[in-house]
């Protein structure tokens, strides 16, 4: 049963997925799993602090306080959902992983949030979204 609600839980986190796809396709075992979430962790982790770090390139001093302030809420709101996740695998080989795919998802959809910070209203274009998966 608790497999069963392992995979339900990893197909719905198909976005997460997408990042580390080489990964996943080599992956035999639940510990080779868990170690392709934390990489798909990372690398959303990786992505939206470079486009934070552009955003606030172009903020004013005021502004970058506030998106601090934001990024600190949002972080907050992420450790809550994502200990909610955890705390549905009450044990098992596969928690970490659930974790893990958590964060990494609710950091791309950060990072699209942020993406969309850069798009102001005098602006013709936007910049381009790299993220590794399609909205």
């Amino acid at each position: 049963m608790r497999w069963i609600l392992t995979i339900a839980l990893c197909c719905s986190f198909s976005e997460a997925f997408a990042s580390s796809e080489a990964c996943y396709d080599s992956a035999v075992s639940q510990a080779q799993l868990n170690r392709c979430a934390q990489l798909s962790r990372q690398e959303a982790k990786t992505e939206m602090e470079q486009v934070l770090s552009e955003l606030q390139s172009t903020l004013t001093q005021d502004l970058q306080y506030k998106l601090l302030e934001g990024q600190t809420a949002w972080q907050q709101m992420t450790d809550s959902n994502c200990a909610i996740e955890y705390g549905y695998m009450h044990r098992g080989s596969a928690r970490s992983m659930i974790l893990s795919l958590c964060y990494a998802r609710h950091i791309e959809q950060r990072t699209r949030t942020l993406r969309g910070l850069m798009c102001h209203p005098m602006k013709e274009e936007c910049p381009p979204d790299n993220s590794r998966q399609s909205q």
